[in-house]
């Protein structure tokens, strides 16, 4: 599945939180409703954050990670830009143990618009923090998440061979 994703997804822009991505590394929970997800296992949440490790550090997707001190993301919200038509919000988090899932379609140009210009100088502003600051926290949680007869889960997945050319 991952490798589907990261063929489809090489124009879309990642925005996550680091205090969100913990909360994954907890308990697996995307925040979606339990008839359309199952949480992941120890196992696969450490393949997938080990995946987007890798994906950032090789640069095969734009990944940001949000400054949370100065950005707050609900649990999970996706905003999916269809056209200069239609922007979709996809809301889906929890409130007192009830999981609530919400889609807003805005079809304003000017509102459409202001997303669009704040979503692409996102990478480039002061919200997210820098790779390398991004890369040692996922490397910490990795750390943090290994089980203990894999202390070295931060390897890349991919080895680029090095050539004397």
């Amino acid at each position: 599945y991952y490798t589907y994703f990261r063929q489809v997804s090489t124009g879309m822009l990642n925005v996550f939180s680091l205090k969100c991505l913990r909360q994954f590394m907890d308990d697996g929970s995307l925040v979606y409703p339990d008839e359309i997800y199952h949480c992941l296992s120890p196992e696969e949440r450490l393949t997938t954050l080990q995946q987007v490790r890798d994906d950032l550090f090789y640069q095969r997707r734009r990944l940001f990670a949000v400054d949370d001190q100065k950005l707050f993301l609900n649990q999970a919200v996706e905003f999916i830009y269809e056209s200069c038509d239609c922007l979709r919000l996809v809301l889906h988090y929890r409130i007192a143990g009830r999981i609530i899932y919400k889609t807003i379609e805005l079809r304003e140009a000017l509102v459409i618009a202001a997303f669009k210009e704040f979503f692409l100088s996102l990478p480039d502003s002061d919200y997210v923090l820098p790779t390398e600051t991004t890369l040692a926290q996922l490397d910490a949680l990795l750390a943090e998440y290994a089980p203990a007869a894999d202390p070295n889960l931060t390897k890349p997945l991919v080895i680029v061979a090095q050539t004397g050319v």
